[in-house]
């Protein structure tokens, strides 16, 4: 197996990390990790808690903009706009949102944000837990979540843009082996386990050590302290 690095060959992607307990991220390329795309279905995220908590998804919008949802804007198809835009958001703003989620800072009862927690786990065991959304279409797949190693929690996302071939299979995988090599996880961490049906409601229709890192990759990446 390669490294995550490898995984970006002839596309434009990046992967972002956040450490909430010591308030620093980070990066692999830094340009990509600010640009906004559609969340596609890592939305499924967001639109389940609202689905949960009201009931009523046509509430969605206002749920956006009171959590500040990247760009808010939901001014597109009420079935396409979290799919195709207008409403986009950028890899550093979902691990902003995915820290609120975490820590149940959002406007959601506890018992809907926990909810949506144990759906996203992919894997728990020994002390390892993995959960994440993925998210695919018109070039660009999204995957995003949270891993929790030896005690400590860390939000994650990746995006890539390119070909057809591109997916939020594809996404999963490259953050696969960043979480490999930035933990030195054991090769069979994470496992490829299914993600975890989540409920699809829908609108209606402190620093990682760079040393942990290959030698090419380390001029990519940038640690960021707050």
């Amino acid at each position: 197996m390669g490294t995550a690095f490898d995984f970006f060959s002839g596309r434009t992607g990046t992967f972002v990390l956040h450490d909430p307990q010591n308030h620093s991220y980070f990066i692999f390329n830094e340009e990509q990790a600010k640009k906004r795309l559609p969340p596609r279905e890592t939305f499924d995220v967001f639109s389940t808690l609202v689905g949960l908590q009201t009931r009523d998804i046509s509430q969605v919008a206002d749920y956006i903009r009171t959590v500040r949802y990247g760009n808010q804007d939901t001014s597109g198809g009420i079935d396409s706009f979290w799919l195709d835009g207008p409403l986009a958001i950028s890899a550093l703003e979902q691990t902003e949102f995915l820290c609120n989620l975490y820590n149940e800072e959002l406007p959601f009862e506890m018992r809907v944000m926990r909810k949506v927690k144990d759906i996203l786990i992919v894997e728990k065991n020994d002390g390892f837990t993995y959960a994440g959304k993925s998210g695919s279409g018109k070039g660009l797949g999204w995957f995003v979540g949270f891993v929790t190693v030896k005690g400590k929690s860390y939000l994650f996302a990746t995006n890539v843009e390119g070909g057809d071939e591109v997916n939020g299979q594809l996404a999963r995988t490259i953050a696969d082996q960043f979480i490999r090599d930035l933990f030195q996880l054991p090769s069979e961490f994470p496992s490829q386990r299914r993600e975890r049906v989540i409920l699809q409601v829908r609108p209606p229709l402190s620093g990682l050590p760079h040393t942990h890192l290959p030698d090419q990759m380390t001029g990519n990446i940038r640690e960021l302290r707050l």
